[in-house]
């Protein structure tokens, strides 16, 4: 495992926690139990993570685990998501996930709910979306198309996935 995957795994903990004393807070659930696992699973340095985790994780959802990890940085990012309008637009667009009581939602709850939602999508169907998010990521003319067009009214991420991907 090289250091920017250690990093990124680092991250992902982090948020992890951090989601967890957040729901934790809201219901009886004991996910913040979840880090320390994660950590002890990362200094093992194991390159097959997914044989050792307990957790209900198959190999064949693998777009939901790399929606779930990326998400939360994607939504963070102010340029990408400025509002936590923005945020619900995306949800509601891409993901079609439905998101109630909107305005009373923090950003940080709303990356929750949503990061908890997506696990329960087909993840057949996120295949494109994944691929278009990759592509997004992985590419900084790509990345600096999206936040410029972001910005006009009527932007569609539909659209700009279809543009980018050339669908």
């Amino acid at each position: 495992m090289d250091k920017k995957q250690k990093n990124e795994i680092e991250r992902a903990i982090n948020f992890v926690e951090e989601l967890s004393w957040l729901i934790e807070s809201k219901k009886n659930m004991r996910l913040k139990e979840v880090p320390d696992l994660l950590r002890t699973l990362l200094e093992q340095n194991d390159d097959n993570i997914s044989k050792e985790l307990p957790l209900n994780f198959s190999s064949e959802n693998n777009n939901i685990r790399y929606l779930i990890g990326m998400l939360p940085e994607l939504f963070l990012d102010n340029n990408l998501f400025p509002t936590n309008k923005d945020i619900i637009s995306f949800s509601e667009e891409v993901l079609k996930i439905n998101i109630t009581r909107k305005e009373k939602r923090t950003k940080y709850e709303l990356i929750g709910l949503i990061v908890c939602e997506t696990s329960k999508l087909n993840d057949m169907e996120l295949q494109g979306l994944v691929c278009a998010l990759q592509l997004i990521i992985n590419d900084n003319e790509k990345m600096n198309f999206i936040k410029q067009n972001i910005k006009h009214d009527g932007f569609s991420w539909n659209k700009a996935i279809q543009y980018i991907t050339g669908v």
